[in-house]
């Protein structure tokens, strides 16, 4: 897969798990996964005393985003899961921070602060990551994310 091919891209968004064994782990996971936040997001952001807090296009976005390096990761064949070379290697946030800076530079013109905002959400949106996350909507994908994730785990034991 050329990383920037997007309909590559969005064709393993709609297909991979969002992991093997942990969370959302069937096919399609990844797509139930990250809908599941960005929709856990947009409610929040409506919350008042939230919503003059939060930028919401840049959460919904940064939602959409924080695990798009799983496209990358997992592969699907027929009913049999996998994962890349790579993501062992280098990790689905990894990933994720390369795509989308890739596709920032493709832009030309892309907004550096929003580029950088993206960023430190992909890059701090685990609860063991070393990157700080610099901005509440960075704060809100890590707990929307680690909600989700708890939510899906339910799923595979309890189905």
């Amino acid at each position: 897969m050329h990383i920037s091919d997007e309909h590559d891209i969005m064709h393993s968004f709609m297909s991979v798990p969002a992991s093997l064994k942990e969370h959302h782990a069937y096919i399609c996971g990844l797509m139930v996964h990250t809908v599941d936040a960005m929709e856990m997001g947009v409610k929040l952001s409506k919350y008042p005393n939230l919503k003059n807090e939060i930028d919401k296009s840049t959460l919904v976005l940064g939602l959409f985003l924080h695990d798009i390096g799983k496209t990358l990761c997992y592969t699907v064949d027929g009913f049999d899961l996998g994962m890349t070379d790579r993501c062992v290697t280098i990790g689905h946030v990894s990933l994720g921070y390369e795509l989308l800076l890739r596709k920032c530079y493709s832009f030309g013109r892309f907004p550096i602060e929003l580029r950088d905002k993206l960023a430190n959400i992909i890059l701090s949106h685990h609860n063991n990551s070393r990157v700080k996350q610099n901005s509440v909507e960075a704060k809100i994908v890590r707990h929307i994310d680690s909600l989700s994730a708890g939510l899906g785990s339910m799923e595979v034991c309890y189905g």
